[in-house]
């Protein structure tokens, strides 16, 4: 069954999305943000700022046993929406990496971070662009790493174009999903996680060098 109503604070300036498929839906607050849920058992209640962009393992590595203390060989950055209307901006998220044994990172400054940066110019209508860079090194660090976007919240339906450095990706009609990617090539599909749709874009495996993805609205 729920559990008791408990309150949560979610800033009214700004718009929210559940995160997970198991979070419960975005609930009604009053005017200083604050709200109240009452999950089941097997709900989180975790919510996503408008504009977030969040570092995640892939559905089919995060349920591995310890994963989280691994090196990051596959890794997916959760896209959300910026609330309209949308001005020119640049902004960045990381996710940190070390050996997750010593304290290399410390004494020897061995760790990695990877980074996505989100740039639009409203100037250059209907374009969005991403790049995807890693930076350091540390023991256990996988020479190659593969990446992915999830455009959470969107469907190819609302896309002209997307390319990965110069390359124009194929569409698929089906999402095979990244545990059978690390052998195919850069595409994009519709995905659908709950009653979250999103568009996955599959920018394949990188080493020493950023992975660039433009993506072209239909305006």
């Amino acid at each position: 069954g729920h559990s008791s109503p408990y309150p949560v604070w979610l800033p009214s300036d700004t718009e929210w999305f559940p995160l997970y498929n198991t979070s419960v839906p975005v609930p009604l607050t009053n005017s200083s943000g604050w709200g109240s849920v009452s999950p089941l058992l097997y709900q989180v209640p975790t919510f996503a700022k408008a504009g977030s962009m969040i570092p995640m393992i892939p559905d089919h590595l995060s349920i591995v046993s310890g994963v989280a203390s691994r090196p990051f060989s596959q890794l997916e950055w959760w896209v959300f929406p910026t609330p309209p209307p949308v001005s020119s901006l640049t902004k960045t998220s990381w996710c940190y990496e070390d050996d997750g044994m010593s304290l290399d990172y410390i004494r020897l400054g061995k760790y990695v971070n990877m980074t996505i940066t989100k740039t639009i110019d409203v100037s250059v209508k209907g374009v969005e662009k991403y790049v995807l860079s890693q930076e350091g090194d540390h023991s256990q660090a996988p020479k190659e790493r593969f990446f992915a976007i999830r455009l959470m919240h969107r469907n190819t339906t609302l896309i002209k174009s997307i390319d990965c450095n110069g390359n124009f990706l194929k569409m698929k009609t089906t999402c095979p999903g990244s545990e059978k990617d690390t052998a195919a090539g850069p595409y994009y599909c519709n995905g659908i996680d709950g009653l979250q749709s999103y568009v996955y874009i599959w920018l394949g495996g990188y080493v020493n060098k950023d992975a660039v993805a433009t993506v072209t609205l239909l305006v």
